[in-house]
């Protein structure tokens, strides 16, 4: 309003270097700047679509920067932030006065705030669910095809029809634009498997264990199945479904023998555990059934062996463990005196190190050669200690790991 009163004071000018170097007509520019003037008048009684259409046909006849200020206002007046966040875009394109350009930056952020930007999403089947943002964010906005009013920034659109897979794109809505989304959709295949006995259950490529019979909507491509029940052979298969296809795949499970004998002996009488169950002590026979079963021996004064053994279907197994002894009364007497050995001669030479700092202060209160001589000789001490005790300690931890029990260990066989 500050800026449409200022340019009816001055007589309604119009700057002329705002158009170029080579100046129009004078009956044009007087034409122009009727239209200015009056559009003032019309801005100045509130009247801003008529005064709007007036600053539109100067700027028609002489495209000056300055009548662009005014448009961005007018269009501001009756609520076309776009129109008005875009007259002010192309101000500041000429524009050179810094206290005009902030005004004009101020109003053009102003408008851009309030913009809504009509966004057309579409897809192929059409009425597909629209949800922008993104994870737990997501907001439904109607079906396709729709049009949505965006204001600017950036989006994340998904798409989602039962029976067809999602889709998401991301977009940048922007003052002047008018975007138009499209998705085609490709429609889920499906893929159903059963195997040909009861309880059993079905894994695609890894994804975890679902009972039979099982059917799951996909999207096309090359699938691993698996099929497993306790007491079958676990069979596999690779399944190549197309777009839309309706897969159906009946698996056939080959019984196993129900139980095996495991036969478990040690090197030391050992406490025997299987899937947490004590079964003895070793030696011991044991009828499992085939598959997977944790295996644990315990025996005093040795390294635990605790193992998962698979017992096939197709023999039974002997299961030969060596148990590794803990480390030995006498290894951990010769530890702990390198140890104790280690303490007492670094407190000694601790003490002689006192005793050295005490010469040391006597010697400067009464210099003598004995005083001298006798610190020096008990540094000298103190020194050799503290470096036995490092040694000492170096030892016990080198021997320490010298001495560290390997893990107990199994031979299996047939």
């Amino acid at each position: 309003m500050k800026r449409i009163a200022l340019l009816t004071l001055v007589g309604v000018s119009i700057p002329l270097a705002a158009l170029g170097e080579k100046p129009p007509p004078r009956e044009v520019v007087l034409e122009a700047q009727r239209r200015f003037g009056r559009a003032n008048e019309f801005y100045n009684d509130g009247r801003y679509e008529e005064a709007l259409r007036l600053y539109q046909a100067a700027y028609d006849l002489l495209p000056s920067v300055d009548i662009l200020y005014n448009i961005g206002l007018a269009r501001e007046k009756v609520l076309d932030y776009e129109g008005c966040a875009l007259s002010f875009k192309q101000y500041l394109d000429g524009a050179r006065d810094e206290s005009d350009r902030e005004k004009a930056t101020k109003r053009m952020e102003t408008c851009r705030s309030r913009t809504m930007i009509p966004t057309r999403i579409s897809s192929m089947p059409p009425s597909a669910a629209i949800l922008i943002g993104a994870g737990s964010h997501r907001k439904p906005h109607g079906r396709t095809p729709t049009n949505i009013q965006l204001a600017p920034g950036s989006y994340t659109i998904t798409v989602e029809m039962p029976g067809y897979l999602p889709q998401t794109q991301e977009i940048t809505v922007e003052i002047g634009s008018r975007p138009e989304i499209d998705f085609s959709l490709e429609k889920l295949s499906s893929l159903n498997i059963e195997a040909d006995v009861p309880g059993a259950f079905v894994s695609i490529d890894s994804s975890g264990w679902e009972a039979s019979p099982l059917r799951r909507e996909l999207a096309a491509g090359l699938y691993r199945v698996e099929v497993r029940r306790t007491g079958y052979r676990t069979m596999r298969r690779e399944v190549r479904v197309d777009s839309g296809q309706q897969f159906s795949l009946m698996v056939s499970l080959p019984p196993l023998p129900k139980v095996r004998t495991l036969s478990i002996e040690s090197n030391a009488l050992a406490q025997v555990m299987i899937d947490g169950k004590r079964v003895g002590r070793s030696p011991v026979d044991s009828r499992l059934l085939v598959g997977v079963h944790r295996v644990e021996l315990q025996a005093a004064a040795h390294v635990p062996y605790i193992a998962d053994i698979h017992v096939p279907d197709d023999a039974d197994l002997w299961l030969r463990v060596h148990m590794e002894p803990h480390r030995s009364k006498a290894e951990r007497m010769v530890f702990w005196s390198l140890v104790g050995a280690s303490g007492v001669t670094a407190i000694s030479g601790g003490v002689f190190g006192i005793l050295a700092l005490s010469d040391q202060e006597r010697y400067n209160d009464l210099p003598t050669k004995m005083i001298h001589r006798q610190g020096e000789e008990r540094a000298k001490i103190a020194d050799t200690l503290w470096g036995t005790a490092l040694a000492l300690a170096a030892t016990a931890a080198v021997y320490y790991f010298i001495t560290e029990p390997s893990s107990s260990t199994a031979l299996i066989a047939r």
